[in-house]
């Protein structure tokens, strides 16, 4: 959907499309918005990857520019068995709850993360706008805390250009020197999740978080413009429509935990894990699917656009009977050959529409 610190305000990156360059399946080229292809641009904000069609360019909705306020909150866990450690996390994160239950002004958003005890929020206004609507509540609420906790929590106010959060990612070291098999999954939990019973029930998820030792856990400051567009005013998942937090971890932990316990949830396509369990097509896009099928068909009814996980997707591999029957072959170096086929023929040929559609999703 176009997740982003700036979200809150600004809604999400497909909020803000105005029209696509695309070519279609049968390899017509066409400029899509809300009058031209409707059916079209609405499938391609939220849709998922590039089953509809390949996009080469997009118009956006630009906004004025703003001063910007960036606010980290660190908390001192290094010590991590100590109870005042353990206090301030849990203690922080009550209060975080408190906030939204009291109503985040819609010009903070950001990320959080859960048992390292760092976040880092943005705010589109001058830094007395920040302070008189955040930054001085949690700074008179640090006061009354016991002083083991207090001076393990500390707020940096910091102005920063209006490109500074983009910047921030354009920076980023790219060298890739390794890897490792850490993978997410992801879940958008629902507004009422937390704030419900006047937020008892948002700090005892926490709390089962924090109980749990989960420490790969991010999430995303959701609600704010994102809720102000109708769930069916684009393809994406109606519940990002409803979400307070996206989070992000792993998915037999965090979000495995948090699957069980919440109603209403979903995974955010953005961030699901490769083997999504269950009906992933239903879980990614709930009540709009059907109608995300019957544009698939009807824009693409040879199937000829096809990645992992998007609408229409197909798991085969094509012209494989042509290869000396290779769905049978037990060997491993027959197997290794059946994937390679499976790669070239179904999944090579999507990579650039997924590739150009990805943000999206």
């Amino acid at each position: 959907g176009g997740l982003s610190a700036l979200s809150r305000s600004y809604g999400l990156g497909i909020d803000n499309v105005l029209q696509f360059e695309a070519v279609l399946a049968n390899g017509t080229a066409v400029t899509v918005d809300a009058c031209s292809y409707p059916d079209l641009f609405w499938a391609l904000r939220g849709g998922g990857g590039g089953s509809f069609a390949v996009v080469t360019a997009v118009t956006y909705r630009l906004h004025p520019a703003s001063p910007l306020v960036e606010l980290h909150l660190v908390i001192d866990v290094s010590d991590e068995d100590n109870p005042s450690a353990a206090g301030a996390l849990r203690a922080f994160y009550h209060k975080w709850v408190d906030v939204n239950v009291e109503g985040l002004d819609r010009r903070w958003g950001g990320y959080w993360q859960l048992s390292v005890g760092y976040g880092l929020m943005y705010f589109l206004g001058t830094e007395a706008e920040a302070r008189a609507t955040l930054v001085t509540n949690l700074e008179d609420w640090k006061e009354a805390l016991p002083t083991s906790q207090a001076q393990r929590i500390n707020f940096y106010v910091v102005p920063k250009p209006l490109g500074y959060v983009h910047s921030r990612t354009l920076n980023m070291e790219t060298d890739v020197t390794g890897y490792d098999e850490f993978y997410v999954g992801s879940r958008l939990v629902p507004e009422a999740a937390v704030v419900g019973n006047n937020g008892a029930d948002g700090k005892a998820l926490l709390d089962a978080l924090l109980d749990a030792g989960f420490v790969e856990f991010t999430a995303y400051q959701l609600g704010g413009k994102v809720t102000d567009v109708a769930a069916d005013a684009t393809a994406i998942s109606p519940v990002m429509r409803s979400a307070i937090w996206s989070v992000i971890s792993d998915p037999t932990l965090a979000v495995a935990l948090l699957q069980q316990n919440l109603t209403g949830s979903a995974p955010c396509y953005n961030h699901h894990q490769i083997n999504e369990p269950g009906d992933w097509a239903e879980e990614f896009w709930g009540a709009n699917l059907p109608r995300l099928n019957e544009i698939k068909a009807a824009y693409d009814p040879e199937r000829r656009l096809n990645c992992w996980h998007c609408v229409g997707f197909q798991d085969f591999v094509v012209g494989v009977d042509n290869v000396s029957n290779a769905s049978s072959v037990s060997s491993s170096a027959g197997a290794q050959f059946h994937h390679a086929v499976q790669f070239l023929h179904v999944v090579l040929p999507s990579v650039l529409a997924f590739a150009l559609t990805s943000a999206f999703a």
